[in-house]
């Protein structure tokens, strides 16, 4: 039941994306666990958080979608290259972006490990 809530969980409320993901650690089994993090947050604590899941031996995976390309101000290539850092498998989704290609090798920043 609590994965489901965050499976459908909408980024409406007061609570950042990091605190969700770090809070949400304690249920998540870390041990065959396959966690996709979709998110265009440019805050850096997030991807600390995906990174200790990894840690924890967790399948991680990141769906960053670059809010730059679609018109936000800032600069996002700190996240990328902390994901990258991490060795987190990342999907980047920019504007424009074929989504139908969006697991193709090609959008795929990193590929240490395997989805399966």
């Amino acid at each position: 039941r609590y994965l489901d809530t965050l499976a459908n969980m909408r980024a409406d409320g007061d609570i950042s994306f990091d605190h969700i993901v770090q809070g949400s650690a304690q249920f998540i089994p870390a041990t065959s666990c396959v966690v996709i993090a979709i998110t265009s947050s440019l805050r850096t604590e997030w991807v600390d958080s995906l990174s200790e899941l990894r840690e924890r031996n967790a399948i991680v995976n990141a769906v960053f979608v670059d809010p730059i390309t679609y018109g936000a101000p800032g600069d996002s290539t700190h996240i990328i290259q902390q994901l990258n850092s991490r060795a987190i498998d990342t999907y980047l989704v920019q504007q424009g972006s074929d989504l139908s290609s969006a697991s193709d090798s090609g959008n795929l920043q990193q590929s240490r490990r395997r989805l399966y």
